[in-house]
């Protein structure tokens, strides 16, 4: 009898002890993970920022495609710009797009301005290619609601680069339109320009 309760208090101590390595090993493995998290963090990078506002009302000092930034401490690289696309336009029945051709690389603190094309059916337009896409979007959308209240519109677009070390960064963006007195539009991020971190090439 003494025999079974003393196996029976090592099974339980066996168990007890093998629980808590497993713990522990948990554990590590969480402060590791941070630690690696806080050291991905640290590694140089770029950070782009796409700037641009636009006069809606006037074709003075018209700025054609997207300036792209990049305020981060390495080069980005395969940087895209998704395309673009735009309100209903009643007028002609379609919706217009923008599309921008890719670039391959930007240096730190380099600046480039992005080469974009106006998009209808069947037609490609390149001159003023931005100017006018977003001059026609803020033409189609409502200034104000039945209350005579000014009304915000947004056209969404993501910002996508990769490192040096092939991580791939994802950025949120908006194109917003003050519409009324001096309408204009401009770029801003949904969040924060760091971006996000594509963990399936990180």
């Amino acid at each position: 009898m003494s025999a079974e309760i003393i196996n029976l208090a090592i099974a339980l101590a066996t168990c007890i002890a093998a629980w808590a390595a497993c713990v522990a090993a948990m554990a590590a493995k969480r402060q590791g993970g941070a630690a690696w998290e806080q050291v991905k963090l640290l590694r140089p990078r770029p950070v782009l920022v796409v700037k641009g506002t636009w006069n809606l009302e006037t074709d003075a000092d018209r700025l054609d495609g997207f300036v792209i930034r990049n305020v981060g401490s390495s080069p980005a690289f395969d940087i895209d710009i998704s395309e673009i696309e735009g309100p209903f336009v009643p007028s002609v029945q379609y919706s217009e797009r923008l599309i921008t051709d890719r670039i391959f690389v930007i240096g730190q603190g380099a600046e480039v301005r992005a080469t974009q094309h106006r998009c209808t059916p069947g037609n490609q337009f390149d001159r003023d290619a931005t100017s006018a896409f977003l001059k026609v979007a803020g033409q189609s959308f409502a200034p104000t609601d039945e209350a005579g209240n000014p009304l915000r519109h947004t056209l969404k677009f993501l910002l996508t680069y990769s490192t040096l070390d092939g991580r791939r960064f994802t950025t949120p963006c908006t194109v917003c339109f003050h519409l009324g007195l001096g309408a204009f539009a401009r770029i801003t991020p949904d969040a924060s320009w760091l971006g996000t971190n594509n963990p399936a090439v990180s």
